[in-house]
């Protein structure tokens, strides 16, 4: 799980050192959680990238919130 991913899971409350339910780890749900967050905040930058004369910024602000969490796509 990417570091900050399990920085913000820990915060949130969630022990990743013994969150085992019935013999299963949510580990992965958890990571698949925050892509989704940090997808749609990226979007959000891409998405307004024409409202302005700053398109390049947005896109280099979405590049830089993925690169953060380590979602590349």
């Amino acid at each position: 799980m990417n570091e900050h991913i399990q920085k913000f899971a820990e915060l949130a409350g969630f022990n990743l050192h013994n969150d085992l339910m019935d013999g299963h780890s949510f580990h992965h749900e958890i990571e698949k959680f925050a892509i989704l967050i940090v997808r749609e905040c990226a979007e959000v930058a891409e998405v307004n990238k024409n409202s302005s004369s700053t398109s390049k910024n947005a896109l280099t602000i979405s590049f830089a919130i993925k690169n953060k969490f380590g979602i590349y796509d």
